[in-house]
């Protein structure tokens, strides 16, 4: 669809349609009313709707495969509520607006909410993270389309991320791709892994678990910070192969004009074991000569193998206990909140969650909140349950994260010192040895040495030590 768009001289839409089969209303002489007011002699203004507040109501701005329409298309044509606009990648134009004296037209859109605007990004991870947010928002008739909507942006996102895809994530980013939020209630949907946006039904974003600095410097983050060595599992071969390999980079970074723009893994240098081109001094806290290479495939497990990730980090449990911000979530039917994108929430801070989201704090062996998780209301989480959690990068504390007043305070003031002295974790639970995702969350790095194992019957925790191991993740 990236060619049919891309090439079309002119892509004209009927946003008034109550179905994708309705065709174009017949111009009547009910004509939309103007509403203008004389100020004074000679000067005259007009109340304007803005375009995009009408278009957001409307049945076709809901539906998931339309997104690609005003995103791809070079030019386009908009016939809504009786009016005509026109937009391309320079500017917008309405025929109830006379142009300027230059011969343009000043948009009153909102940039920001402009599909076509995404591609317009510098940062290739950035038009990646938003075509995802305003993608997830809208409506599929058939789930098992949620990645076929999305193809023919995810090909032309290729050539600014500089990568392949891989279930809806830049290969070249995937240790940043995989820190997706929900931002209210979720629903699963079957076919997809758990570990991709694509495998639930419901609004996402990339709120920066990472601060400003997931995108600003995400190739040094990428460099210094991430550890996992990410395998898939090739049927043709039959065997794991890494998600991002340097053949793929080299032949994207030929094939497109601005290489240099390019943030991700890097071709391993002499002495780099890492296939992912990561530093020659591994984190400190890891394992010495840790395993990194998965295990063959078992055969039962085999029948969905190409949505697999396997890698080997560390694993740990901690108690669960329901946040002091949350609201009763009991009725959680309407729950699509527009949370400010890029917002940092926490179950340790002031803001509540909106609807349809859960806050829940880690607490370690000693009862001490070490860290949080963000869980959308579909997850059957109870309050004093015992998760595990994997551990998948380092990340810093955002300033309200290491406010004074936290109570992260109580047990960990020593470490907060330190820059990186959080890591990103997810919560998973296990079925036949495969783990799926539950939510993600920040943990304080030293907690990884407190985790639980089970109560004493007393209110007191038993320590659980971290283990390496190999994970199945679906």
């Amino acid at each position: 669809m990236d060619l049919i768009y891309g090439y079309a001289q002119l892509t004209i839409i009927n946003a008034s349609g109550a179905e994708a089969n309705s065709g174009f209303s017949r111009r009547s002489d009910d004509k939309p009313v103007q509403v203008i007011e004389t100020l004074k002699p000679g000067l005259e203004v007009m109340l304007a709707t803005p375009f995009e507040d009408s278009l957001e109501h409307t049945i076709y701005a809901s539906r998931a495969w339309t997104f690609q329409e005003r995103l791809l298309a070079s030019r386009c044509v908009v016939l809504l509520d009786g009016r005509t606009y026109f937009h391309c990648r320079r500017g917008f134009f309405t025929e109830d607006i006379n142009i300027d004296a230059k011969g343009r037209q000043h948009s009153q859109m909102e940039m920001y909410r402009l599909p076509i605007d995404v591609l317009n990004e510098l940062a290739g991870y950035r038009s990646f993270a938003r075509a995802v947010q305003e993608y997830s928002k809208r409506n599929l008739t058939d789930e098992n389309d949620a990645l076929n909507g999305f193809a023919g942006t995810q090909n032309v996102l290729s050539s600014k991320v500089y990568s392949s895809f891989f279930q809806g994530l830049p290969a070249a980013q995937f240790d940043l791709a995989l820190l997706w939020q929900p931002e209210g209630r979720l629903r699963r949907r079957k076919g997809f892994p758990s570990w991709s946006w694509a495998g639930w039904e419901g609004y996402v974003s990339f709120q920066p678990l990472l601060n400003e600095m997931w995108y600003k410097k995400l190739h040094r983050w990428l460099h210094f910070h991430t550890f996992i060595v990410w395998y898939r599992f090739c049927t043709k071969t039959n065997q794991w192969k890494p998600v991002w390999n340097e053949e793929d980079h080299r032949a994207a970074c030929k094939y497109y004009k601005a290489p240099y723009l390019y943030a991700g893994y890097v071709k391993a240098t002499e002495g780099v074991s890492d296939p992912y081109g990561r530093s020659s001094e591994p984190l400190s806290w890891l394992p010495k000569g840790r395993t990194t290479l998965p295990s063959p495939l078992d055969g039962e497990i085999g029948v969905s193998s190409t949505a697999l990730l396997a890698f080997w980090t560390y694993c740990t449990s901690f108690r669960v206990e329901i946040g002091p911000d949350n609201p009763d979530s009991k009725d959680d039917s309407q729950n699509q909140a527009d949370r400010p994108p890029g917002k940092d929430f926490s179950s340790n801070g002031n803001a509540k969650p909106p609807a349809g989201l859960r806050y829940f704090d880690l607490h370690d062996c000693n009862g001490n909140v070490c860290g949080y998780l963000d869980v959308d209301c579909s997850q059957t989480v109870q309050t004093g349950a015992v998760l595990d959690v994997l551990v998948l990068c380092e990340a810093e504390l955002s300033k309200k994260e290491d406010d004074v007043e936290d109570p992260w305070r109580v047990g960990y003031a020593a470490e907060l010192v330190e820059k990186w002295s959080a890591v990103v974790v997810m919560a998973v639970m296990w079925q036949d040895g495969v783990a799926e995702r539950v939510a993600l969350g920040k943990l304080m790095r030293a907690a990884l040495e407190k985790g639980v194992s089970g109560g004493d019957g007393e209110g007191g925790w038993r320590r659980a030590e971290k283990v390496w191991r190999e994970v199945l993740l679906r």
